[in-house]
């Protein structure tokens, strides 16, 4: 489907963002110890992040919310046309099926009685007029 496609792709748009940041950060880190301008415990803080891999944990977490978001949205979407249809008055797949099935017995049927009432007109004229024959019944 187009839209997990898209989906997707927005998710490794979102990572590559966040390896981004971690990056940037990387380098602000290397930039403060070459100014000396932050203070060791700064420093081992920053680090600290970056190596616990809370950048990427939170990363992970963002990708299964949207994943999670995006299963239902298309659980949603996918009972959207048959509802779109039932408002429309319009029949779904199954449902013309279904006529097709009852069209197909009612004209076995039909054909049935059909071929009974040529017999009995048949026999009828074959027959002299003896005013009593009774029609078949179905």
């Amino acid at each position: 489907m187009e839209t997990r496609k898209n989906w997707r792709e927005q998710l490794a748009a979102v990572e590559q963002r966040l390896q981004q940041y971690e990056n940037e950060a990387q380098k602000r880190i290397r930039e403060l110890a070459d100014r000396g301008s932050a203070s060791r415990k700064e420093l081992e803080e920053l680090v600290a992040k970056v190596k616990s891999g809370e950048l990427l944990s939170h990363a992970a977490e963002l990708r299964s919310r949207a994943e999670q978001t995006g299963t239902e949205v298309l659980k949603r979407l996918e009972g959207l046309p048959e509802k779109a249809f039932e408002r429309m008055g319009v029949a779904t797949r199954p449902q013309i099926a279904e006529l097709g099935q009852q069209v197909n017995r009612l004209s076995r049927r039909l054909e049935k009685l059909s071929k009974q009432a040529r017999r009995w007109s048949a026999a009828q004229q074959a027959r002299p007029e003896k005013g009593g024959a009774e029609k078949p019944t179905a």
